[in-house]
């Protein structure tokens, strides 16, 4: 699969956020039970989140699929970092990326 330069830019910038901001930059990860909803973020290649949340044994839900994340539940956030995502988030990290319309 050949990939664009925007994926390949994509990446890359998370990747420095990552690497530069430490656990800071990203909401914190809470190990919840594996009925919990959680976003994946994935490399897009080899298959992307929705591969690593397959390998992890979890499913994705969700009509929609973005191109460094998916929605999963039914996996164990240990197993998804272990299938490859580059970062795990709770229901918590999801709502303080989104906002949760309490203004």
């Amino acid at each position: 699969m050949a990939l664009d330069a925007t994926a390949v830019l994509l990446a890359a910038g998370f990747a420095a956020l990552v690497v530069a901001g430490g656990a800071t930059a990203l909401p914190r990860a809470v190990e919840q039970g594996d009925d919990a909803i959680l976003l994946v973020v994935a490399a897009p290649w080899n298959g992307g989140a929705e591969a690593v949340v397959a390998r992890a044994g979890g499913s994705v839900i969700g009509p929609e699929r973005a191109m460094l994340a998916v929605l999963a539940h039914e996996a164990n956030p240990e197993e998804l970092r272990a299938a490859g995502a580059w970062a795990v988030v709770d229901w918590a990290g999801i709502s303080f990326i989104c906002g949760d319309g309490q203004g």
